[in-house]
């Protein structure tokens, strides 16, 4: 959704000074740790976002893949495997249930309480870009309309690979998104290794 005349527009830079807004509505929508502030857009982190992570994405067949995608990325390790839901050993099994807009913050506290470190939420809560310490991992709606975006390609570092969603499908289970040309979402076990790309609402 990229509605016109708001104070920002889709492909602005965000109110952050380095993201770039993705999604503007011109209906507020529920956002913050509790659901009870207001936001109208959302924004993604740059690519580069995590200099500790970036490398350089190869084909499949010849060892780091990031889904194939041959571009520089910081959204899949410095191994180019991604990153687990939730580390093997722990749980977050009932929290990070929201899908909708405006949920990924909420939800990623939630993962936090539950999965103790490393894992995909603590790496997109971990940035603080433009200063700001409520990046997120983007819920299962707000990563569809990143990945959907139609001009995605200009924010970089996007690969054709999964990504992380902080909504559980169902106890163990999480939502992730395709970065395929068709968007097409799934669940996966939570000690799968996929992207990060923090994303915050405001």
């Amino acid at each position: 959704m990229c509605d016109a005349n708001l104070q920002y527009a889709c492909g602005d830079i965000g109110e952050s000074g380095v993201g770039t807004v993705f999604y503007a509505s011109s209906t507020a929508f529920a956002c913050g740790a509790n659901m009870a502030s207001t936001c109208n857009y959302l924004e993604a982190a740059p690519n580069m976002w995590n200099p500790n992570s970036s490398i350089t994405c190869k084909q499949a067949t010849t060892g780091t893949s990031c889904g194939g995608s041959l571009q520089t990325t910081s959204d899949f390790s410095s191994t180019g495997q991604g990153f687990f839901w939730c580390l093997p050993g722990q749980s977050a099994s009932g929290s990070g249930t929201e899908q909708g807009i405006g949920s990924g913050f909420a939800n990623t506290t939630a993962m936090m309480a539950g999965c103790n470190s490393g894992n995909a939420a603590n790496v997109a809560r971990s940035y603080t870009g433009g200063g700001l310490t409520d990046w997120s991992l983007g819920s299962q709606s707000e990563l569809l309309a990143l990945c959907a975006y139609p001009n995605r390609a200009a924010i970089g570092g996007f690969t054709s690979g999964q990504y992380w969603s902080s909504s559980i499908d169902w106890k163990t289970f999480s939502w992730f998104q395709n970065f395929f040309s068709t968007c097409t979402y799934d669940w996966a076990d939570n000690s799968n290794a996929y992207g990060v790309r923090p994303v915050r609402a405001f």
